[in-house]
This record gives structure tokens, sequence and C-alpha cells, in this order.
């Protein structure tokens, strides 16, 4: 994961960040900070402890009150994110905003079924009593850690940057009736069961009957069902797993294209070929290459081949 801290400097600032590969988050210390999002009605505002989480290729802006125009912008993209932690301030008067602000970034792009199950924007807020103590802790370390960047500081920081997207999924379950999005997935008693089978044997040749047979339910009922809580068919849900396995396969560079064909549940590597350029864009030869040049947007670029496409 890659992540960053900044302060946000007395008087008015507008960050502004651009679509991107990564999921951010940003953690309101003191001070006061609004998120405006594309495709959002109204701002987001922050109180002092709360956590924002931002999805992938999401554009949005940081201000310290709603509505603000005229000010000079901070534009990131990407290509901005530093390696290592920095400290920005924008100068003027009045109050001190500081936030906290990092990103999480995912080897296997942003297609990942996990990913797909979490809202765009995620907001999690320390005065909720279900997530009080433990988040409260998590983040009251990582913004110390942060801001006083002492040694080991980047070590402790990446393990609670881990342990805060933990935080993110679970409180995702807990709110899922009030969420968008198809976090329901986890917790459902019949479709849960069967997308862990899928991704324990992606290999396995699963059949709809097969996957209905394990949990309890008809074909048909066990399609519906797993539509309407995944969002894809059953068939179309194994395929990306199998994708996603065999693209990490790929990136670790210890097997050949037809041992990762038979891994990955195909019968030969012709029809493996066909399934994964059908999915990427690209062949598996390609796609390896393009992952030793840019390993860090190969996916994420193959994905918005294929979205394209």
């Amino acid at each position: 994961m890659r992540w960053a801290a900044w302060g946000c400097g007395r008087g008015c600032f507008v960050e502004r960040l651009e679509p991107s590969e990564y999921m951010h988050f940003h953690i309101l210390e003191s001070g006061s900070a609004w998120v405006d999002s594309d495709g959002e009605k109204s701002p987001v505002a922050l109180a002092p402890g709360d956590v924002l989480v931002i999805g992938s290729q999401q554009r949005y802006r940081i201000v310290d009150l709603p509505g603000r125009q005229g000010s000079p912008t901070l534009v990131f993209t990407d290509a901005d994110l530093p390696e290592r932690p920095v400290a920005l301030e924008n100068g003027g008067k009045g109050a001190a905003s500081v936030l906290v602000c990092g990103s999480f970034f995912f080897e296997q792009g942003r297609e990942h079924p996990v990913l797909e199950l979490l809202p765009k924007i995620f907001h999690l807020r320390t005065r909720d009593p279900d997530s009080r103590a433990s988040l409260e802790g998590t983040v009251r370390s990582l913004v110390a850690e942060a801001t006083e960047m002492r040694p080991g500081a980047e070590d402790i920081i990446s393990r609670l940057t881990d342990v805060l997207f933990v935080h993110v999924l679970r409180a995702g379950l807990a709110q899922q009736n009030a969420l968008p999005g198809r976090l329901a997935a986890f917790s459902d008693r019949h479709i849960a069961p069967a997308m862990a089978l899928i991704h324990s044997s992606p290999q396995q040749a699963w059949t709809v009957e097969q996957l209905a047979g394990k949990v309890g339910l008809s074909r048909s009922r066990f399609t519906v069902r797993f539509g309407r809580v995944v969002g894809k068919p059953p068939g179309a849900y194994v395929a990306q797993v199998r994708m996603l396995r065999a693209a990490a396969m790929l990136k670790e560079g210890r097997m050949s294209v037809t041992a990762i064909a038979l891994a990955s549940g195909y019968e030969s590597e012709s029809a493996f070929n066909k399934a994964f350029k059908r999915f990427y864009r690209k062949a598996p030869g390609q796609f390896r290459r393009d992952l030793k040049r840019h390993p860090a947007s190969a996916i994420g670029e193959s994905e918005r081949n294929r979205d394209e496409g």
C-alpha cells in the first residue's frame, strides 16, 4: 500500500484528487473539512476523528468550507502520491485543519470481487457506538505515527492501514442494510458459502447445479439469489475469480502459462488464452510483460480497456 500524510494549514484550502487506481482514505485530525465528489448530491462533512474512504476512479475535492470557490487548488494525481510521508501546509489565517491521508493499493487491481462490494464513498464515524472503541484506537495511533514520524513509523503505519481497511469491511457488513453495494453477499447464509467454495477452489469446474446443491437451493432459486446479491451470474463470478487467480500467478512469474492455465481450471492453454484475452484484452504473455514494466497499473489499465470495449 502507498500512503501519505499532509496537513491542510490555516485558512481556506481546496484540494482536488483526480481519478486514481488507488482507494484513498482521509482522517480529519482537527478543524473542519468537506468532501465534494462527482456523482454525489451534497458534500460530506467530516468531524474530527472521522475516516472517509474513497473508491478508485473517483474525482473529488476536499475543502475547509462547503462550496468554496476561487481559492488556489492543489491537484493530486497518482504520479504525485509520494513513496514516503510528506507534510503539506496551505498558508492563511484562521483555525487550522489537519488531515491525515493515505492510499490503499491492491495487487489484483480494481476488479477484485471484494472491492466491487464496497460503496464508492464510505464514511466511518468514530463517534458511532458500534465502531467507537476499536476504530478510534486505530485512528488515534495512525494519526500519531503519521504526524510525529518517529523511527519505525513507516512500518507501523503500513500495518495500521491494513487494520484500517479491515475496519472498513467490518463496518460495511454491520451497516449493510443502510449501504449501497453488495456487502450482504458475505453474510448471506446461502451465497456466502458458495462464494467461499469458488474462492477456495476456483480451478474446479463448478456448475450452477453443483453450487446450488452445496448450499441447499434449487438451481433456479440459487441463480436468482446469487445474481441479486452479488450482481452477476454465478458463472461470470467463477470466471472473474479464475482470471484474478491467473493474473496473480502471472505476476509471481514462477509458473509457465500452460501450468497457470491448468491451475486456473482450464483444460488447455488455448482455451485459457482465449478466456484471458477476452477478460483483459491482451494475451497472458503480454500481460506478464506489462506487469514487469508497470507493476502498479497494468491490471487496472487492462480492466479499463475491457470496460471501454
